[in-house]
């Protein structure tokens, strides 16, 4: 898949926003009262205990990206500098009430605001079924509306009775984190202005309320402009926005929705490919608003369904639901909704992978697929092997750009706490150039794509250790170990005689499978391993789909009737084509199969980035990865979506892209059917052509480096 393979890019660093912030010493003591009264210590599970991530404007992002080859202590610090500011990923909420059984939490302390105003801009009422997104299976709903006390807004999560303390103390950072990320996203709705409206202009800030509103209100005078984003000093002097909820009277006649409790029926359930992901919400005309779901999994996707929800209210610039009561009843019909991202042919900073991460839990996908080693460079840290990135990983700003092993764990941890599976694949036994720059005897040859070397008696120990190192790093229950394109010409133009092709793909490949599967592990693989020259596989084994040419689009359907392993597709769906958001909602992911169907779990897009870095990253994959989400969820591989269903869905889908973009994530913005809806790709350059012609020598004289990244990214 050489030559069609891409990127990502994320957001981070030391980020203002428009909404809130804690001091961390009262961060920690409410972390420290909510452990007390566990009556346990939080697991550190991955990590999962980070409650302050900020996701940053387009400019702001430009200005704060952080150094990804920096320690995370770093990022830490630069984090905790950022005071008052507002979060958009997962602000630290404030834990109103902890016990044995229950968490509630309030999203009061965090904001000056006592009243919530929202900029035009912002999405304006529609029917529920026309904000959620995906497209959920079932909507009902009534006429009536109803405001969203966001400044106020509680969350209460009742655990079962009988519910052990060790169980309630390993759900409770996933429903704590979880609700932090509903306020935060709330309460960034009442920004006194967004970085971008539909059409990607400035939106403009409501108008201030009269000082008798005000007054009538109980809150201060709205005279100020309040814009953190472009503030840097810690103004005790600035008013806070007046109002709460009104007396009865001074406003609209809309009752208030200030609550919202979630039940979870199985609280142990595992994050896994398959678990249940359905929910059920219900937003009453009166009282609170109810979740219920199976697995705090499917929860999660039912928090997004109700921001999803919440709308800017016209005449009055407040949070308002409309159409209640809604009842949304919703679970995927697909299990395996990912997207595959390449970390080898451009670097992709941590930052990014995080905003890529919260905004695929918004759209509900469920596995990130890290492409994360290649010919290109070799950004893992292995501790067994140092030397491995140490000299195949690319060189940024006078360092290595390296994803370390924590880096990677506080990622994989990042995703498990937005129902996200992140699924690592090294690339064996070919796409294996960069291994060779750290370890030169454990490759043979000077063409692209070239393979591990079977005859260097080390090889294999150096793959079965390396995997042992991902699968530590990695608690996924599946593991991608690659496969593609693997080029046997290269041990003829060796001229070894002793290699036999086969048998010796099978000697590599079985390092990795042997590690795998003691460890309980699913090894998943690109179809070319069970195509061309078949190699012996673990008869678990999935296989991915992806070849997208002539006869080869009919490799789904051979490898469903051999009705020999599972299958995921993936064929065409990559963001470095330039094919339309209205061709990937359409494409036709089971490619005619009809049989065994049942064996073909589901679709991945594939952002590769030979020509794709921080630059253009984003307005290649929005808006089309938001048009994947409603196919993986709402259609079955083998339904495809007609015209007609591409009319229904054409006003849900600018809904969806304004809310995304108000978010603060660059995108290529629509303004009719038929834009495609992505931007250019980089040009090629010179050094770039020589890796993929194969030109190995020059390459290695250069290094440094495979190619130099064709634009760099600032602090990356």
């Amino acid at each position: 898949m050489g030559t069609q393979h891409g990127s990502t890019h994320g957001f981070g660093g030391r980020i203002k926003n428009n909404a809130v912030f804690i001091p961390v010493a009262v961060f920690l003591v409410v972390m420290t009262v909510y452990v007390t009264n566990s009556n346990s210590n939080l697991p550190n599970n991955g990590r999962p205990h980070k409650y302050q991530h900020v996701e940053p404007s387009t400019k702001q992002q430009q200005q704060h990206l952080e150094t990804s080859t920096g320690s995370s202590t770093e990022a830490t610090t630069a984090t905790q500098k950022a005071t008052r500011k507002a979060t958009t990923s997962a602000v630290p909420v404030t834990l109103t009430g902890a016990s044995h059984h229950s968490i509630a939490v309030s999203c009061s302390k965090f904001t000056r605001r006592q009243a919530c105003y929202i900029a035009k801009g912002f999405v304006e009422p529609h029917d529920p079924s026309m904000m959620i997104w995906p497209k959920a299976n079932r909507v009902s709903n009534g006429t009536q509306s109803l405001f969203v006390d966001v400044t106020h807004f509680e969350l209460l999560w009742q655990a079962s009775e009988t519910i052990e303390t060790e169980t309630f103390n390993e759900v409770a950072p996933l429903v704590y984190e979880s609700f932090a990320r509903l306020c935060s996203r709330m309460l960034h709705t009442c920004a006194s202005g967004f970085p971008l409206n539909e059409y990607g202009q400035r939106a403009e800030r409501p108008a201030p309320r009269k000082p008798s509103d005000a007054a009538a209100a109980g809150g201060h005078n709205d005279n100020d402009d309040d814009d953190d984003a472009n503030d840097d000093d810690d103004d005790d002097g600035e008013q806070e926005v007046g109002g709460g909820v009104p007396e009865s009277g001074a406003q609209d006649n809309f009752a208030w929705l200030t609550k919202l409790v979630i039940e979870i029926e199985d609280e142990l359930a595992p994050l896994d490919i398959g678990v249940n992901e359905s929910y059920a919400l219900h937003v009453p005309a009166t009282k609170a608003a109810q979740l219920r779901a199976n697995t705090v999994w499917g929860a999660m996707h039912g928090l997004e369904s109700f921001y999803q929800l919440v709308a800017r209210h016209p005449p009055s610039n407040r949070p308002v639901i409309s159409n209640v009561p809604i009842s949304v009843q919703d679970e995927p019909k697909q299990l395996w909704r990912g997207l595959l991202l390449d970390t080898s042919r451009h670097y992709i900073s941590r930052s990014t992978i995080r905003k890529l991460l919260d905004m695929m839990s918004l759209v509900k996908y469920n596995v990130l697929h890290w492409h994360i080693v290649d010919d290109q460079s070799f950004p893992l840290e292995s501790k067994k092997y140092p030397q491995l990135a140490a000299k195949g990983a690319w060189a940024l700003g006078g360092q290595r750009a390296i994803y370390t092993q924590d880096h990677v764990r506080d990622i994989v941890a990042y995703a498990r706490n937005r129902s996200i599976t992140v699924i690592p694949e090294v690339d064996i036994p070919g796409h294996a150039s960069s291994w060779g720059l750290g370890i030169p005897e454990v490759t043979l040859c000077d063409t692209l794509h070239q393979p591990l070397n079977p005859l260097f008696p080390n090889t294999t120990t150096i793959v079965a250790e390396l995997f042992e190192e991902i699968l530590d790093m990695f608690p996924s229950k599946y593991i991608h170990i690659g496969g593609d394109e693997f080029d046997p010409k290269c041990w003829t133009t060796a001229n070894v005689p002793e290699l036999q092709d086969t048998k010796d793909i099978q000697t590599i490949v079985d390092a990795a499978f042997e590690v795998i599967t003691n460890r309980n592990r699913i090894p998943v693989m690109w179809n070319d391993l069970i195509e061309s020259r078949p190699i012996n596989v673990p008869s678990s084994s999935i296989v991915q789909l992806w070849k997208c040419w002539g006869a080869k689009m009919g490799l789904t359907r051979q490898v469903l009737q051999a009705n020999q392993h599972n299958a995921i597709q993936s064929t065409c769906m990559y963001f470095d084509f330039d094919k339309s958001w209205k061709e990937f909602y359409m494409d036709d992911s089971a490619r005619g199969a009809t049989t065994n169907l049942d064996r073909l779990w589901g679709s991945e897009g594939a952002i590769w980035t030979e020509r794709i870095d921080g630059s253009n990253f984003f307005c290649r994959v929005f808006p089309r990865m938001t048009a994947l989400a409603e196919r993986f969820w709402s259609y079955k591989p083998q339904n495809t979506p007609t015209e007609a269903d591409v009319d229904e869905m054409y006003p849900r889908f600018l809904v969806a892209n304004n809310r995304i973009a108000i978010l603060g994530v660059p995108q290529n913005i629509l303004t009719k059917p038929s834009d495609a809806g992505f931007c250019p790709l980089l040009p090629e350059s010179k050094s770039h052509k020589e890796v993929q012609s194969g030109q190995k020598p020059k390459v290695r004289a250069n290094r440094g480096i495979p190619y130099q990244p064709i634009v760099s990214e600032p602090g990356n």
